[in-house]
């Protein structure tokens, strides 16, 4: 699921811990495949 533009920016506002810099990245990796699935862009 990709969060919507205000969904993305209410996470940002979220301060993480070193956990959740890493479930963080993981989850811009996931958005990054599926934006590339979607657009059919490889980055």
């Amino acid at each position: 699921m990709v969060p919507t533009e205000e969904e993305y920016l209410d996470l940002l506002k979220i301060p993480v811990g070193d956990l959740g810099k890493v479930y963080w990245r993981n989850f811009q990796t996931q958005v990054q495949k599926k934006m590339t699935e979607m657009t059919g862009i490889k980055s």
